[in-house]
């Protein structure tokens, strides 16, 4: 969790980098689950919760209640880096990868 904020983070637009790195923080207190997951009607309240405990700590940092498009993009960046590089053979995303591009070659 905490890579995937950081590195997130750094692919936001500049003056949205802190809410990039802020931007699961409440899993931090509610539970990490899986974005697809947070559609099931048998979740019931977490999904409303999660937004609440999100905009309170976006306040609490004195940042727009909701999510700059920048993140949500970024976000979604991380997610697909993080399902491809680690399901590929050893030595493969290095070699197809142009430098600097984003992958996850040595995971924290």
């Amino acid at each position: 969790m905490a890579e995937h904020s950081v590195r997130g983070s750094q692919l936001c637009a500049p003056e949205d980098a802190l809410w990039g790195l802020l931007h699961d923080a409440s899993e931090a207190f509610l539970s990490d689950i899986p974005a697809p997951l947070k559609e099931l009607s048998e979740l019931g309240p977490y999904p409303a919760a999660e937004r609440a405990l999100q905009r309170t700590i976006a306040a609490r940092f004195g940042l727009s209640p909701a999510q700059p498009v920048s993140v949500a993009e970024a976000d979604r960046k991380m997610l697909h880096t993080e399902i491809r590089d680690p399901l590929e053979p050893a030595g493969t995303a290095r070699l197809r990868k142009a430098p600097n591009s984003l992958a996850i070659q040595n995971p924290w």
